[in-house]
C-alpha cells in the first residue's frame, strides 16, 4: 500500500507561478497521508524485523499449517516465523515444507512453549533482529553428543565412525537450550552423521579418549572425520598420552563449510599387540556462524 495516494489535489502546469494556498494545501495533504498510512514509530522496532508472507495460513495442528500457493522457496528449513493466533503471537522455526495440489504444507518447531491454534491467521517471515527467542535472526544449531564404550571394537589401521551402529553407547545428546533449534533432526545417532538443514560455516570440536593398557602402537593414531575407512577432516591430530595412567586422548577443533551431510566423529588407531579400549568421546557442532 502506498503511503501517499497520488495525484496531489492541486496540480501546477509547467511555467505556472505557484500560489501559497494550493501549495500549502498539497503540503497538508502529504502530511495527512503520511500520518494516516505510515507505520507508527512505536511499532517500528518490532514490525521492522518481519515481512508479511502475503497470504494467511490455515491451521492444521499445533505444529503445522498450510497456505495456498507454492511457498517452498521462501519457507525453507530454519526460516524463522512469527504467526498470529487466538492465543497470541507464536515464534517458530520451519522444520520442513512440502507442496502438492496447490497447497504448501509447513511443519514447524515452536519456541517459548507456545503452540499454533485454530485462530492462526497472519504469517510473518523473519528478516532481522537480535533476541535469540523473539527476533527474526535464525538461531544457530547447537549440538553436543557424548559417547561411551559398549560393544564397540577398535580395528587396527581402519578409521571408524562413533555411532550406535558400530556398537558405541550414546551417553547424552544435548541440542541447545530451551528448544532453540531442533538439532535432533540434524544429527543421526545411529549413523553418527550430522546433516545440516542450513548450509554455511560450522565450528566443530571432536574429542576421543582410549584405554591403552597392554597395547603396542605401531603407526598412525589420529582423530577426525571418517569416510570410507579414511580420516578426511581438514586436520587429523594425533593421540597423545594422558596424565591419567594408561590413557591416550586426541582433540580436534576447526571451522568448515557444510552443504551436505558429511560430519561425524571418527578416529583411527594402528597397533601390533593388544587392543585399545574406547573410553569416551564428544562431538560438538555450532553453526551456521
Amino acid at each position: 500500500m502506498s503511503i501517499i495516494t497520488l495525484p496531489l489535489p492541486n496540480q501546477l502546469a509547467d511555467g505556472q507561478i505557484g500560489d501559497a494556498v494550493p501549495l500549502m494545501a498539497d503540503l497538508n495533504y502529504i502530511a495527512n497521508q503520511v500520518n494516516a498510512n505510515a507505520q507508527p514509530l512505536a511499532a517500528g522496532p518490532v514490525l521492522a524485523q518481519w515481512q508479511y508472507l502475503g497470504v494467511n495460513g490455515t491451521f492444521i495442528s499445533t505444529t503445522s499449517f498450510s497456505v495456498t500457493g507454492n511457498y517452498t522457496a521462501i519457507l525453507t528449513a530454519g526460516q524463522k516465523l512469527q504467526t498470529i493466533n487466538t492465543g497470541g503471537t507464536v515464534y517458530s522455526y520451519v522444520n520442513s515444507t512440502s507442496f502438492g495440489s496447490g497447497i504448501t504444507t509447513v511443519n514447524v518447531v515452536n519456541l517459548l512453549g507456545a503452540v499454533l491454534d485454530v485462530g492462526l491467521s497472519v504469517i510473518n517471515v523473519g528478516i532481522l533482529g537480535n533476541n535469540p527467542f523473539t527476533s527474526a535472526i535464525p538461531q544457530k544449531s547447537i549440538i553436543q553428543i557424548l559417547w561411551g564404550h559398549n560393544t564397540d571394537t577398535i580395528a587396527s589401521g581402519t578409521s571408524q565412525i562413533v555411532c550406535t551402529n558400530n556398537g558405541f553407547s550414546l551417553i547424552a545428546a544435548n541440542y541447545g537450550d530451551g528448544g532453540i533449534f531442533p538439532l535432533a533432526t540434524e544429527f543421526n545417532t545411529t549413523t553418527g552423521v550430522f546433516s545440516p538443514t542450513r548450509f554455511g560455516y560450522y565450528l566443530i570440536s571432536q574429542y576421543v579418549q582410549v584405554n591403552t593398557t597392554g597395547v603396542t602402537f605401531s603407526g598412525a593414531c589420529s582423530i577426525g572425520v571418517s569416510s570410507a575407512g579414511v580420516l578426511a577432516s581438514p586436520a587429523n591430530p594425533d593421540f597423545c598420552a594422558s596424565l591419567q595412567a594408561n590413557r591416550a586422548c586426541a582433540v580436534n577443533a576447526y571451522v568448515d563449510y557444510f552443504s551436505v551431510a558429511t560430519e561425524n566423529l571418527g578416529f583411527k588407531m594402528t597397533f601390533s599387540a593388544g587392543t585399545p579400549l574406547f573410553v569416551q568421546g564428544t562431538l560438538t557442532i555450532i553453526g551456521p556462524l
